[in-house]
């Protein structure tokens, strides 16, 4: 009977030569968001997120209409502009033209 070794020797260098190839067309346009938060997340819903950490990391998934900047200066973000009315019970957001929801 003959050894298997020189079988599983070669079957591991075409395995580990056919599992080192090119990537795949569809994974290059693929974007990948990792965040590493060693809490657990209990809701990605920004509506929902009342702990640190789900706020974190909504923040970092979905835009707002405005953002604070370092100094805590309002910065537009979705939004180009906007106006507030006399009565400052109204505020009117004009959005960016590249903006779109699916």
């Amino acid at each position: 009977m003959k050894s298997i070794i020189p079988y599983i020797s070669v079957f591991c260098i075409v395995l580990t030569f056919v599992s080192c190839g090119k990537e795949s067309a569809k994974n290059k346009d693929q974007l990948v968001f990792r965040y590493n938060e060693s809490s657990n997340i209990t809701s990605l819903d920004p509506a929902f997120s009342k702990v640190q950490s789900n706020i974190w990391a909504c923040n970092h998934i979905f835009n707002g209409l405005l953002q604070l900047d370092d100094s805590l200066h309002i910065r537009p973000d979705i939004a180009k502009s906007w106006t507030i009315s006399p009565d400052a019970k109204t505020y009117t957001f004009t959005l960016r033209n590249d903006v779109f929801f699916p």
